[in-house]
């Protein structure tokens, strides 16, 4: 029993470190919070290594995943650029990522120790949206404008909205799997049973509507296009797969989510209309990305086979990538790519454009079997992948070791992936399996 309570113990405290660990960027200068980030990565993925041979576990490795790397480091080896982009440097950081929260290493207790971690991640991502609405409030009380002492904090909040935008739907998309889950009538049996199951249940829909709310002032349309599809797709799996569970109840919890969401659209918030405004100015609903998928579709067709390296991007595409001046504001830039930062403008075309044919379908074939594969489980894994499926059509950190919202996708495609895979159970419906 002590034995147990051990390896209990050792689960958790590994799972909330994987969960917190990308977080830290919100609390630390930007040079110590990266080199903590990384350290505490090497470490976290040397005490796995270490914890499974002292365990005796037998470690999986996930062969699409080590010939989608092989393709990654083919691509750094006939890459023009590689010395300017730092590509090897950022190619062992994200070899790094993949090892610790990725689909390259998989065993039973690694799994355990993933899927409470994207627990632990996915209620910090409610705590997240919770500043995030708190600071909006703020704004609306002090009227933070441009010419406001209080200026600064409308400016954090523009910088942070795309990434809180991700955090938001991460967060309402697994708050909408609790409410889904919960059996209907609500607490059968005694009455201190339904007061648990009761208080449970608006605490998961106050929770929901947190998310919902922050992810519409946020006012990322890619982000609410791709949360609404992957919570529509969720809600049919999950009534797909009810069994004994009345229909009624799950569609009564949602229908009540969704009129109280309603009612926060209305009026648009800021950012939103500022969009339109621009949309209506440049009658291009795709005018931010233009552009940057142009310097894509021109790489694809000059780099097909091994593309223009890991990290990388063209010369000519001068719109791709950018070095922040100041630390003080995020829209000043100089034309230095060393350690600065790439925008792609879709993962899909970036993974196609860097690493040629032989890795976009190499990445394909293991998004397709994370999915196929996650249906024969709890819903929200297939919904959170098909959230990051859309989603990364129009944003670019895919492969970005440092990102928060790459870091999120690497861990759900882990938990997505079974111990062993055989491909005659995709084409079945199984029973399900909870997370």
């Amino acid at each position: 029993m002590g034995e147990r309570g051990t390896h209990k113990k050792t689960v958790w405290i590994l799972a909330a470190v994987m969960a917190l660990l990308p977080f830290v960027r919100f609390l630390l200068p930007l040079g110590t919070a990266r080199w903590m980030f990384y350290s505490v990565l090497g470490l976290l993925g040397a005490a796995l290594l270490v914890w499974q041979w002292v365990e005796g576990r037998h470690i999986r490795v996930v062969w699409l995943t080590l010939a989608f790397l092989c393709v990654c480091v083919l691509s750094v080896c006939f890459s023009a650029n590689h010395e300017k982009f730092m590509a090897w440097q950022r190619l062992g950081a994200f070899i790094l990522l993949l090892l610790v929260v990725g689909p390259l290493m998989l065993s039973h207790s690694l799994r355990r120790v993933r899927r409470r971690a994207l627990v632990i991640a996915a209620w910090a991502c409610v705590a997240c949206a919770a500043y995030y609405n708190a600071l909006y409030a703020f704004m609306v009380v002090e009227y933070c404008a441009w010419l406001s002492p209080y200026a600064w904090v409308f400016s954090h909040a523009l910088g942070i909205a795309m990434l809180w935008a991700v955090l938001s739907a991460f967060g309402a998309l697994f708050t909408a799997y609790e409410l889904l889950r919960m059996p209907w009538p609500l607490g059968k049996g005694s009455c201190d049973g339904k007061w648990k199951a009761w208080v449970r249940c608006l605490w998961h829909l106050f929770c929901f509507l947190l998310c919902a709310n922050s992810l519409i002032v946020a006012s990322s349309r890619a982000a609410l296009i791709a949360f609404s599809v992957a919570l529509l797709c969720m809600c049919v799996l999950r009534w797909m797969r009810l069994g004994r569970i009345p229909r009624a109840g799950c569609a009564a919890a949602l229908a009540l989510a969704a009129f109280c969401v309603v009612s926060v659209i209305v009026p648009l918030t800021p950012g939103m209309e500022i969009k339109l405004k621009n949309v209506d100015r440049h009658d291009d609903y795709l005018a931010s990305r233009r552009d940057l998928w142009g310097e894509r579709e021109t790489e694809i067709q000059r780099y097909r086979l091994f593309g223009t390296g890991f990290g990388c991007v063209d010369d000519q595409s001068l719109n791709s990538y950018r070095k922040p001046i100041s630390n003080q504001g995020t829209d000043i830039f100089s034309a230095e790519p060393a350690d600065g930062v790439i925008e792609p403008g879709s993962s899909w075309m970036y993974v196609l454009s860097a690493t040629g044919i032989p890795g976009f379908v190499l990445f394909l074939l293991l998004v397709l079997l994370a999915l196929g594969t996650s249906l024969r489980r709890a819903p929200v894994l297939p919904g959170l992948l098909i959230f990051f499926t859309l989603h990364m059509l129009v944003e670019g950190y895919v492969l970005s070791s440092g990102s928060v919202a790459a870091y999120l996708f690497w861990l759900t495609m882990a938990c997505a992936l079974p111990e062993a895979i055989n491909l005659r159970h995709l084409l079945p419906w199984p029973r399900r399996k909870r997370i």
